[in-house]
């Protein structure tokens, strides 16, 4: 394990310098070595590219959610990457995703039927768990997480099927709202906000994150896939993250999906990727990456350093890996 932690720590890619500091390591925000490092990902080849569209008034000159290079996307990437916080040269980002999720267009889509709310709360939660890490948050986040409130259905999660018998919520829907109201919540001490989290975390934790409530049978294959980026997809990896943000990590029923996820270590290797959500090859069409992550053909056999990564702090995180100390200072 130690070799493959010191190879993400000389990796040239700073984010994962930047994670394996504060999520392997556990060096805080403030630690020299973490801002530093920090402060390169701003300048780092992939932002670059991520942000390279922008016109001269900042915006992206697309639809804000088109996947995967409209202002929504660019704004969540960066978020996940580590990218320094309070950047005012985002806000035109922002705004763009303001402008569309207020438009009337948007608000059509928001659908109550059998007396619940049908609608992507994905969308939602994203955007909001985005502005609030990036540092771009401001009164309208708080609508963002008003509206997850409402929408949340009776068993803790949200669902965008417009079936009038559709009835049990959807973990794709539902991951990204919780991890938003986490965030919220770390810093304001909003009692609704707290009791939608709990409701929420009831939902995976009662099906073990992965699993069946009839059978324990896997609900969808897709759950067990480990890719990145990956953007509204749920899987365990994601989900145990989750869990952590919304401080039930320690639960009893995190374990199998933690076990799980030890399991499919590679030794000497770490964690690859079994596929991706993107394509690299057509500019014009949704699904664009503006960038390479890492899971093409190579990402099969060769170790990706972001899923490693994110996989060891949340093993560190339970527990399940041993703590580890720079030998020496960086």
């Amino acid at each position: 394990m130690e070799t493959i932690v010191h190879k993400l720590l000389s990796s040239n890619e700073p984010s994962i310098r930047y994670k394996t500091l504060t999520g392997i390591y556990g060096l805080s925000e403030g630690h020299t070595s973490v801002q530093q490092v920090r402060e390169e990902i701003r300048n780092c080849a992939r932002i670059k590219a991520l942000l390279k569209h922008r016109n001269k008034n900042g915006e992206i000159d697309t639809h804000p959610y088109k996947k995967w290079q409209g202002a929504f996307w660019t704004l969540s990437i960066l978020a996940e990457l580590g990218y320094p916080a309070h950047d005012p040269t985002l806000i035109p980002l922002r705004e763009q995703v303001y402008r569309w999720m207020s438009s009337k267009q948007y608000q059509k889509n928001i659908n109550l039927i059998n007396g619940r709310f049908r609608h992507c709360a994905s969308m939602e939660g994203n955007a909001a768990l985005s502005l609030l890490k990036l540092g771009l948050a401001d009164e309208r986040v708080d609508e963002l997480i008003n509206r997850l409130v409402e929408w949340q259905w009776l068993d803790g999660g949200w669902n965008c099927d417009k079936r009038p018998e559709a009835s049990h919520s959807s973990f794709m829907e539902s991951w990204l709202p919780l991890r938003a109201m986490a965030q919220f919540g770390e810093s304001r001490k909003d009692q609704s906000v707290f009791q939608a989290i709990q409701r929420a975390c009831e939902l995976f934790l009662t099906h073990e994150i992965y699993k069946r409530s009839i059978d324990d049978s896997v609900i969808l294959k897709e759950f067990l896939w480990l890719r990145y980026p990956r953007y509204w997809h749920y899987d365990i990896l994601g989900a145990l993250i989750m869990l952590g943000e919304a401080s039930r990590l320690n639960d009893p029923r995190c374990l199998p999906a933690l076990n799980l996820l030890k399991e499919m270590m590679l030794p000497n290797i770490g964690y690859r990727a079994n596929g991706r959500y993107y394509q690299l090859h057509h500019p014009e069409q949704s699904g664009y990456s503006p960038v390479d992550w890492g899971t093409g053909q190579k990402g099969k056999t060769a170790m990706n350093e972001f899923i490693t990564v994110e996989a060891f702090t949340i093993l560190r995180k339970a527990g399940m890996l041993p703590k580890l100390e720079l030998d020496t200072p960086l």
